[in-house]
Protein backbone atom coordinates (compact mmCIF):
# COMPACT_ATOMS: atom_id res chain seq x y z
CA UNK A 1 0.00 0.00 0.00
CA UNK A 2 1.55 3.61 -1.20
CA UNK A 3 1.46 6.00 1.45
CA UNK A 4 2.56 9.05 -0.22
CA UNK A 5 0.20 11.32 2.13
CA UNK A 6 2.23 10.09 4.73
CA UNK A 7 5.38 11.28 3.61
CA UNK A 8 5.02 14.80 3.94
CA UNK A 9 4.80 16.97 6.78
CA UNK A 10 1.71 19.47 7.24
CA UNK A 11 4.52 22.28 6.20
CA UNK A 12 5.03 20.74 2.70
CA UNK A 13 8.55 19.58 3.38
CA UNK A 14 9.94 15.91 3.89
CA UNK A 15 10.91 14.00 7.09
CA UNK A 16 13.80 11.66 7.69
CA UNK A 17 13.01 7.98 7.29
CA UNK A 18 12.83 6.91 11.17
CA UNK A 19 10.23 9.59 11.73
CA UNK A 20 8.48 8.21 8.51
CA UNK A 21 8.20 4.77 9.76
CA UNK A 22 7.34 5.90 13.28
CA UNK A 23 4.74 7.99 11.63
CA UNK A 24 3.24 5.35 9.44
CA UNK A 25 3.75 2.45 12.17
CA UNK A 26 -0.31 1.83 12.83
CA UNK A 27 -0.47 1.76 8.91
CA UNK A 28 2.21 -0.50 8.48
CA UNK A 29 0.57 -3.37 10.98
CA UNK A 30 -2.98 -3.37 9.54
CA UNK A 31 -0.65 -4.16 5.94
CA UNK A 32 1.22 -7.16 7.80
CA UNK A 33 -1.92 -8.23 9.16
CA UNK A 34 -3.79 -8.09 5.56
CA UNK A 35 -0.80 -9.56 3.78
CA UNK A 36 -0.54 -12.42 6.42
CA UNK A 37 -4.84 -13.01 6.00
CA UNK A 38 -4.38 -13.27 2.33
CA UNK A 39 -1.93 -16.30 2.25
CA UNK A 40 -3.43 -17.58 4.88
CA UNK A 41 -6.84 -17.87 2.83
CA UNK A 42 -5.22 -18.75 0.06
CA UNK A 43 -3.08 -21.64 1.57
CA UNK A 44 -6.17 -22.55 3.54
CA UNK A 45 -8.21 -22.89 0.20
CA UNK A 46 -5.33 -24.53 -1.53
CA UNK A 47 -5.72 -27.54 1.07
CA UNK A 48 -9.41 -27.68 1.07
CA UNK A 49 -9.07 -28.17 -2.70
CA UNK A 50 -6.76 -31.09 -1.99
CA UNK A 51 -9.25 -32.61 0.60
CA UNK A 52 -11.66 -32.17 -1.50
CA UNK A 53 -9.85 -34.01 -4.71
CA UNK A 54 -8.49 -36.77 -1.97
CA UNK A 55 -12.43 -37.26 -1.35
CA UNK A 56 -13.59 -37.42 -5.12
CA UNK A 57 -10.50 -40.60 -4.91
CA UNK A 58 -12.00 -42.06 -2.54
CA UNK A 59 -15.11 -42.33 -3.77
CA UNK A 60 -14.01 -43.40 -6.94
CA UNK A 61 -11.89 -45.82 -5.82
CA UNK A 62 -14.54 -47.23 -3.43
CA UNK A 63 -16.71 -47.68 -6.58
CA UNK A 64 -14.03 -49.48 -8.01
CA UNK A 65 -13.44 -51.72 -5.93
CA UNK A 66 -13.89 -55.14 -5.79
CA UNK A 67 -16.25 -57.04 -3.35
CA UNK A 68 -13.04 -58.68 -1.48
CA UNK A 69 -16.01 -61.08 -0.34
CA UNK A 70 -16.88 -62.44 -3.63
CA UNK A 71 -14.65 -65.85 -3.39
CA UNK A 72 -16.45 -66.58 0.09
CA UNK A 73 -19.98 -65.50 -1.55
CA UNK A 74 -19.39 -68.17 -4.61
CA UNK A 75 -18.43 -71.15 -1.89
CA UNK A 76 -20.87 -70.42 -0.09
CA UNK A 77 -24.17 -69.35 -1.90
CA UNK A 78 -23.50 -68.43 -5.65
CA UNK A 79 -27.28 -67.87 -6.48
CA UNK A 80 -26.39 -64.28 -4.19
CA UNK A 81 -23.59 -63.28 -6.94
CA UNK A 82 -24.49 -61.04 -9.47
CA UNK A 83 -23.16 -61.01 -12.63
CA UNK A 84 -22.04 -57.28 -12.77
CA UNK A 85 -20.04 -58.23 -9.67
CA UNK A 86 -18.61 -61.44 -11.28
CA UNK A 87 -17.54 -59.51 -14.54
CA UNK A 88 -15.96 -56.59 -12.62
CA UNK A 89 -14.02 -58.97 -9.61
CA UNK A 90 -12.53 -60.92 -13.19
CA UNK A 91 -11.61 -57.27 -15.11
CA UNK A 92 -9.74 -56.46 -11.54
CA UNK A 93 -9.60 -52.94 -10.01
CA UNK A 94 -10.47 -50.27 -12.73
CA UNK A 95 -10.10 -47.17 -10.48
CA UNK A 96 -7.99 -44.20 -10.31
CA UNK A 97 -3.83 -45.20 -9.70
CA UNK A 98 -3.33 -42.27 -7.33
CA UNK A 99 -4.77 -38.76 -6.69
CA UNK A 100 -3.50 -37.25 -10.18
CA UNK A 101 -6.23 -39.54 -12.33
CA UNK A 102 -9.14 -37.46 -10.15
CA UNK A 103 -10.12 -34.81 -12.46
CA UNK A 104 -9.98 -31.17 -10.77
CA UNK A 105 -6.15 -32.22 -9.83
CA UNK A 106 -4.01 -29.95 -12.25
CA UNK A 107 -6.20 -26.94 -10.50
CA UNK A 108 -5.61 -28.03 -7.06
CA UNK A 109 -2.12 -28.54 -7.55
CA UNK A 110 -1.36 -25.48 -8.78
CA UNK A 111 -3.23 -23.69 -5.77
CA UNK A 112 -0.83 -25.35 -3.84
CA UNK A 113 2.27 -24.13 -5.54
CA UNK A 114 0.89 -21.22 -5.40
CA UNK A 115 0.14 -20.85 -1.62
CA UNK A 116 3.53 -22.16 -0.86
CA UNK A 117 5.47 -19.57 -3.10
CA UNK A 118 3.95 -17.12 -0.68
CA UNK A 119 4.50 -18.63 2.20
CA UNK A 120 8.20 -18.74 0.83
CA UNK A 121 7.64 -15.24 0.66
CA UNK A 122 6.67 -14.72 4.20
CA UNK A 123 9.99 -16.79 5.33
CA UNK A 124 12.41 -14.37 3.40
CA UNK A 125 11.43 -11.42 5.63
CA UNK A 126 12.17 -7.91 3.92
CA UNK A 127 13.27 -9.47 0.46
CA UNK A 128 10.08 -11.20 0.02
CA UNK A 129 7.66 -8.47 1.47
CA UNK A 130 7.76 -6.24 -1.95
CA UNK A 131 6.90 -8.87 -3.96
CA UNK A 132 3.77 -10.23 -1.82
CA UNK A 133 2.33 -6.84 -1.74
CA UNK A 134 2.66 -6.48 -5.61
CA UNK A 135 1.36 -9.82 -6.02
CA UNK A 136 -1.70 -8.92 -3.86
CA UNK A 137 -2.47 -5.63 -5.28
CA UNK A 138 -2.14 -3.65 -2.44
CA UNK A 139 0.43 -0.61 -3.67
CA UNK A 140 -2.20 -0.11 -6.92
CA UNK A 141 -1.25 0.28 -10.53
CA UNK A 142 1.55 2.57 -10.53
CA UNK A 143 3.24 1.40 -7.82
CA UNK A 144 7.27 1.98 -8.32
CA UNK A 145 10.01 0.50 -6.59
CA UNK A 146 10.82 3.38 -4.17
CA UNK A 147 7.15 2.59 -2.92
CA UNK A 148 8.03 -1.16 -2.55
CA UNK A 149 10.69 -0.49 -0.72
CA UNK A 150 9.26 2.47 1.50
CA UNK A 151 6.14 0.05 2.68
CA UNK A 152 9.22 -3.11 2.66
CA UNK A 153 10.46 -1.03 5.13
CA UNK A 154 7.05 -0.38 7.43
CA UNK A 155 6.67 -3.89 7.22
CA UNK A 156 10.02 -4.50 8.73
CA UNK A 157 9.72 -2.19 11.32
CA UNK A 158 6.21 -3.01 12.83
CA UNK A 159 6.63 -5.54 15.20
CA UNK A 160 2.61 -6.50 14.77
CA UNK A 161 3.22 -7.11 10.97
CA UNK A 162 6.03 -9.09 11.56
CA UNK A 163 4.58 -11.30 14.01
CA UNK A 164 1.44 -11.83 11.60
CA UNK A 165 3.49 -12.68 8.61
CA UNK A 166 6.13 -14.72 10.74
CA UNK A 167 3.19 -16.55 12.13
CA UNK A 168 1.69 -17.81 8.86
CA UNK A 169 4.62 -18.27 7.76
CA UNK A 170 5.26 -20.98 10.24
CA UNK A 171 1.64 -22.41 9.93
CA UNK A 172 1.97 -22.79 5.96
CA UNK A 173 5.58 -23.63 5.44
CA UNK A 174 4.45 -27.39 4.71
CA UNK A 175 1.67 -26.97 2.27
CA UNK A 176 3.50 -28.47 -0.05
CA UNK A 177 3.45 -31.49 1.92
CA UNK A 178 -0.07 -31.41 2.24
CA UNK A 179 -0.08 -32.41 -1.01
CA UNK A 180 2.41 -34.80 -1.18
CA UNK A 181 0.98 -36.70 1.82
CA UNK A 182 -2.60 -36.72 -0.31
CA UNK A 183 -0.95 -38.36 -3.19
CA UNK A 184 0.95 -40.97 -1.05
CA UNK A 185 -1.91 -42.03 0.95
CA UNK A 186 -4.29 -42.11 -2.61
CA UNK A 187 -1.27 -43.66 -4.33
CA UNK A 188 -0.97 -46.68 -1.40
CA UNK A 189 -4.71 -47.13 -1.28
CA UNK A 190 -4.55 -47.31 -4.71
CA UNK A 191 -2.02 -50.14 -4.89
CA UNK A 192 -4.03 -52.11 -2.36
CA UNK A 193 -7.51 -52.13 -3.96
CA UNK A 194 -5.58 -52.95 -7.26
CA UNK A 195 -3.09 -55.85 -5.06
CA UNK A 196 -6.77 -57.57 -3.35
CA UNK A 197 -8.24 -56.96 -6.76
CA UNK A 198 -5.51 -59.28 -8.64
CA UNK A 199 -5.62 -61.66 -6.12
CA UNK A 200 -9.54 -62.35 -6.32
CA UNK A 201 -9.64 -62.11 -10.50
CA UNK A 202 -6.21 -64.76 -10.70
CA UNK A 203 -8.35 -67.18 -8.08
CA UNK A 204 -12.12 -66.78 -9.80
CA UNK A 205 -11.98 -68.99 -13.07
CA UNK A 206 -10.81 -72.00 -11.04
CA UNK A 207 -12.89 -70.80 -8.00
CA UNK A 208 -16.04 -71.42 -10.15
CA UNK A 209 -15.06 -74.51 -11.98
CA UNK A 210 -13.75 -76.44 -9.19
CA UNK A 211 -17.54 -75.40 -7.20
CA UNK A 212 -19.23 -76.30 -10.14
CA UNK A 213 -17.04 -79.30 -10.32
CA UNK A 214 -17.29 -80.90 -6.55
CA UNK A 215 -21.22 -79.98 -6.82
CA UNK A 216 -21.71 -82.61 -10.15
CA UNK A 217 -18.99 -85.15 -7.82
CA UNK A 218 -21.31 -84.79 -4.88
CA UNK A 219 -24.38 -85.27 -7.23
CA UNK A 220 -23.05 -88.36 -8.97
CA UNK A 221 -21.51 -89.70 -5.63
CA UNK A 222 -25.11 -89.74 -4.69
CA UNK A 223 -26.20 -91.62 -7.28
CA UNK A 224 -23.66 -94.11 -7.41
CA UNK A 225 -24.54 -94.74 -3.79
CA UNK A 226 -28.43 -95.09 -4.77
CA UNK A 227 -27.62 -97.32 -7.01
CA UNK A 228 -25.92 -99.63 -4.80
CA UNK A 229 -28.60 -99.92 -1.88
CA UNK A 230 -30.79 -100.08 -5.34
CA UNK A 231 -29.41 -103.10 -6.34
CA UNK A 232 -28.80 -104.89 -3.00
CA UNK A 233 -32.32 -104.57 -2.41
CA UNK A 234 -33.41 -105.94 -5.54
CA UNK A 235 -31.07 -108.60 -5.27
CA UNK A 236 -32.40 -109.45 -1.55
CA UNK A 237 -35.37 -109.26 -2.34
CA UNK A 238 -34.97 -111.73 -5.61
CA UNK A 239 -33.17 -114.10 -3.10
CA UNK A 240 -36.17 -114.56 -1.09
CA UNK A 241 -38.39 -115.42 -3.71
CA UNK A 242 -36.45 -117.61 -4.93
CA UNK A 243 -34.97 -119.43 -1.06
CA UNK A 244 -37.57 -118.72 1.12
CA UNK A 245 -40.24 -120.21 2.54
CA UNK A 246 -43.96 -119.35 0.76
CA UNK A 247 -44.82 -116.51 3.45
CA UNK A 248 -41.72 -114.58 3.25
CA UNK A 249 -41.72 -115.51 -1.23
CA UNK A 250 -45.23 -113.83 -0.87
CA UNK A 251 -43.78 -111.08 1.07
CA UNK A 252 -41.10 -110.23 -1.05
CA UNK A 253 -43.32 -110.37 -4.07
CA UNK A 254 -45.03 -107.75 -2.40
CA UNK A 255 -42.56 -105.66 -1.68
CA UNK A 256 -41.35 -105.98 -5.08
CA UNK A 257 -45.11 -104.71 -6.43
CA UNK A 258 -46.59 -107.89 -7.89
CA UNK A 259 -49.14 -107.40 -4.83
CA UNK A 260 -51.39 -110.60 -4.76
CA UNK A 261 -50.59 -111.64 -7.90
CA UNK A 262 -47.99 -114.07 -6.95
CA UNK A 263 -49.44 -117.28 -8.46
CA UNK A 264 -46.30 -118.64 -9.70
CA UNK A 265 -43.05 -116.84 -7.97
CA UNK A 266 -40.35 -118.17 -10.92
CA UNK A 267 -42.79 -117.35 -13.90
CA UNK A 268 -42.74 -113.77 -12.10
CA UNK A 269 -39.23 -113.47 -12.01
CA UNK A 270 -38.88 -113.94 -15.50
CA UNK A 271 -41.03 -110.45 -15.42
CA UNK A 272 -38.63 -108.76 -13.05
CA UNK A 273 -35.73 -106.40 -14.06
CA UNK A 274 -33.17 -105.22 -12.14
CA UNK A 275 -32.80 -101.31 -11.46
CA UNK A 276 -31.26 -99.25 -13.67
CA UNK A 277 -28.17 -96.84 -12.34
CA UNK A 278 -28.84 -93.41 -11.48
CA UNK A 279 -27.37 -90.63 -12.45
CA UNK A 280 -26.12 -87.23 -11.10
CA UNK A 281 -29.15 -85.44 -12.91
CA UNK A 282 -31.92 -88.20 -11.25
CA UNK A 283 -30.59 -87.54 -8.02
CA UNK A 284 -29.21 -84.22 -7.74
CA UNK A 285 -31.32 -81.96 -5.31
CA UNK A 286 -33.23 -78.80 -5.88
CA UNK A 287 -30.08 -76.93 -3.95
CA UNK A 288 -27.15 -78.42 -6.26
CA UNK A 289 -28.93 -77.54 -9.70
CA UNK A 290 -29.65 -73.93 -9.03
CA UNK A 291 -26.10 -73.26 -7.50
CA UNK A 292 -24.88 -75.28 -10.70
CA UNK A 293 -26.78 -73.06 -12.69
CA UNK A 294 -25.35 -69.96 -11.35
CA UNK A 295 -21.73 -71.26 -11.11
CA UNK A 296 -22.73 -71.97 -15.04
CA UNK A 297 -23.76 -68.41 -15.95
CA UNK A 298 -21.05 -66.51 -14.14
CA UNK A 299 -18.07 -68.64 -15.55
CA UNK A 300 -19.87 -69.73 -18.64
CA UNK A 301 -19.57 -73.52 -18.11
CA UNK A 302 -21.81 -76.16 -19.82
CA UNK A 303 -24.81 -77.39 -18.04
CA UNK A 304 -24.08 -79.99 -15.76
CA UNK A 305 -27.43 -81.48 -15.15
CA UNK A 306 -29.88 -82.67 -17.57
CA UNK A 307 -33.21 -83.04 -16.92
CA UNK A 308 -34.36 -85.67 -14.34
CA UNK A 309 -35.76 -88.93 -15.13
CA UNK A 310 -39.00 -90.38 -13.68
CA UNK A 311 -38.65 -90.59 -10.01
CA UNK A 312 -38.88 -94.31 -10.08
CA UNK A 313 -36.08 -94.19 -12.73
CA UNK A 314 -33.33 -96.07 -10.72
CA UNK A 315 -36.16 -98.90 -9.06
CA UNK A 316 -36.72 -102.62 -10.48
CA UNK A 317 -39.32 -102.96 -13.08
CA UNK A 318 -42.01 -105.71 -13.28
CA UNK A 319 -43.90 -105.73 -16.21
CA UNK A 320 -47.34 -106.56 -14.39
CA UNK A 321 -48.90 -106.97 -18.25
CA UNK A 322 -46.81 -109.85 -19.23
CA UNK A 323 -46.44 -111.45 -15.87
CA UNK A 324 -50.64 -111.49 -15.61
CA UNK A 325 -51.07 -112.34 -19.01
CA UNK A 326 -48.64 -115.44 -19.21
CA UNK A 327 -50.24 -116.41 -15.49
CA UNK A 328 -53.55 -116.53 -17.60
CA UNK A 329 -52.11 -118.95 -19.96
CA UNK A 330 -50.76 -121.29 -17.20
CA UNK A 331 -54.00 -121.10 -15.24
CA UNK A 332 -55.99 -122.11 -18.90
CA UNK A 333 -53.82 -124.97 -19.29
CA UNK A 334 -54.31 -126.40 -15.79
CA UNK A 335 -58.22 -125.93 -15.89
CA UNK A 336 -57.80 -127.62 -19.59
CA UNK A 337 -55.55 -130.40 -17.91
CA UNK A 338 -57.91 -131.03 -14.72
CA UNK A 339 -60.46 -130.98 -17.74
CA UNK A 340 -59.32 -133.79 -19.40
CA UNK A 341 -57.85 -136.06 -16.31
CA UNK A 342 -61.69 -135.73 -15.00
CA UNK A 343 -62.91 -136.67 -18.35
CA UNK A 344 -60.93 -140.13 -18.57
CA UNK A 345 -61.86 -140.73 -14.98
CA UNK A 346 -65.16 -140.27 -15.46
CA UNK A 347 -65.29 -142.11 -18.60
CA UNK A 348 -62.98 -144.82 -16.73
CA UNK A 349 -65.60 -145.36 -14.00
CA UNK A 350 -68.89 -145.66 -16.59
CA UNK A 351 -67.18 -148.19 -17.84
CA UNK A 352 -66.28 -150.01 -14.92
CA UNK A 353 -70.11 -149.76 -14.22
CA UNK A 354 -70.84 -151.72 -17.30
CA UNK A 355 -69.13 -154.84 -17.01
CA UNK A 356 -70.03 -157.88 -15.92
CA UNK A 357 -68.54 -159.39 -12.59
CA UNK A 358 -69.00 -163.27 -11.32
CA UNK A 359 -69.84 -163.34 -7.38
CA UNK A 360 -68.93 -166.06 -5.84
CA UNK A 361 -70.68 -167.68 -3.07
CA UNK A 362 -69.37 -169.36 -0.21
CA UNK A 363 -71.11 -172.19 1.39
CA UNK A 364 -71.65 -171.49 4.96
CA UNK A 365 -69.14 -173.02 7.39
CA UNK A 366 -68.59 -173.31 11.32
CA UNK A 367 -65.00 -171.81 12.21
CA UNK A 368 -64.09 -174.32 15.05
CA UNK A 369 -61.64 -172.68 16.79
CA UNK A 370 -61.70 -169.13 15.12
CA UNK A 371 -62.81 -166.32 17.54
CA UNK A 372 -66.54 -165.76 18.54
CA UNK A 373 -67.29 -162.81 16.00
CA UNK A 374 -65.23 -162.83 13.41
CA UNK A 375 -64.65 -165.43 10.55
CA UNK A 376 -62.93 -164.93 7.32
CA UNK A 377 -64.28 -165.16 3.69
CA UNK A 378 -61.66 -166.41 1.28
CA UNK A 379 -61.22 -167.75 -2.35
CA UNK A 380 -57.89 -169.42 -2.07
CA UNK A 381 -57.57 -173.12 -1.39
CA UNK A 382 -55.63 -173.12 1.73
CA UNK A 383 -58.20 -170.70 3.18
CA UNK A 384 -61.10 -172.54 2.09
CA UNK A 385 -59.72 -175.90 4.07
CA UNK A 386 -59.57 -173.69 7.14
CA UNK A 387 -63.23 -172.24 6.88
CA UNK A 388 -64.11 -175.58 6.09
CA UNK A 389 -62.62 -176.97 9.30
CA UNK A 390 -59.82 -178.50 8.36
CA UNK A 391 -56.28 -178.46 9.89
CA UNK A 392 -58.10 -176.49 12.54
CA UNK A 393 -55.13 -176.34 15.10
CA UNK A 394 -52.80 -174.55 12.45
CA UNK A 395 -52.39 -170.78 13.47
CA UNK A 396 -54.32 -167.97 11.69
CA UNK A 397 -52.53 -166.18 8.95
CA UNK A 398 -51.14 -162.61 10.02
CA UNK A 399 -51.30 -161.51 6.84
CA UNK A 400 -54.90 -161.67 4.82
CA UNK A 401 -54.62 -161.32 1.16
CA UNK A 402 -56.89 -158.47 -0.15
CA UNK A 403 -59.25 -160.67 -1.73
CA UNK A 404 -60.20 -161.73 1.82
CA UNK A 405 -62.58 -159.52 3.59
CA UNK A 406 -63.18 -159.50 7.30
CA UNK A 407 -67.14 -159.52 8.22
CA UNK A 408 -68.77 -159.56 11.12
CA UNK A 409 -70.53 -163.43 12.44
CA UNK A 410 -73.92 -164.12 13.17
CA UNK A 411 -75.02 -164.81 16.33
CA UNK A 412 -75.14 -168.60 15.01
CA UNK A 413 -71.64 -168.36 13.77
CA UNK A 414 -72.99 -168.21 10.19
CA UNK A 415 -71.01 -166.46 7.75
CA UNK A 416 -72.05 -164.61 5.02
CA UNK A 417 -71.46 -161.64 2.12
Amino acid sequence: MAMDDQRQTRQGGYVGINQYLQANKPQAERMGQQIAQNVGQKAQTATTGVSNLYDQFQQQSQAAQVDPNITTQIKEDPTKVTQSAYQKALAGYQGPQGLADVQGYQSAAGQIRQAQEDVNLLGQGRAGYGALIRGQGLGGIDYSRGQSALDTALLAGSQGAREALGGTAQRYQGISDFLGGAESSAATRANELATTARGIQEQLPGLVQSEHTAILDAATQAAQDQTAKDQALYDARVKAIQEGPGWAQKKAANALGLGDQMGNLSTALKYMQGPEAWTASDIATEEQRNRAAALEALGGLASGFGDPRSQQAGLASFDEGGFLKEMEQIRAKKEADEKARQDALNAARAEASKATMPVKKAKPVEIGTIMPGQSYIGKTDWEQNLFQGKELDQPLPTTVSPDVMPVNLNPFGILGR
